[in-house]
């Protein structure tokens, strides 16, 4: 029962990011040239598409 639930928030969960997905990637990709440690760019520490 509890993971059912669990498992039924995770889904929601998702789905509610990925319908925001582009506004979310948008907002990272400008903080990029931020100064904020986590968040601005580093070469080393990015993915590869």
């Amino acid at each position: 029962q509890y993971y059912t639930r669990f498992k039924s928030y995770c889904c929601e969960a998702y789905n509610i990011l990925r319908k925001s997905s582009n506004l979310i990637l948008n907002l990272f990709h400008l903080m990029a040239g931020s100064n904020i440690p986590d968040i601005a760019s580093d070469p080393e520490k990015g993915i590869l598409k």
